[in-house]
């Protein structure tokens, strides 16, 4: 279950995406998901401080 203010995303990212995902998540001690949400987040911040 997720979080009232919360909303699921699914996406299809070639392989050596999503091993660079699975590895950036076992450094940090994340969950694919959470890293991918992290990403995510900072994409957007970065993505508005640019434009």
């Amino acid at each position: 279950m997720i979080g009232k203010d919360k909303d699921r995303v699914t996406t299809t990212v070639k392989k050596d995406i999503k091993e660079k995902i699975q590895e950036l998540a076992e450094k940090e001690g994340r969950s694919e998901s959470s890293m991918v949400a992290r990403l995510i987040n900072f994409a957007l911040e970065t993505y508005e401080d640019t434009f």
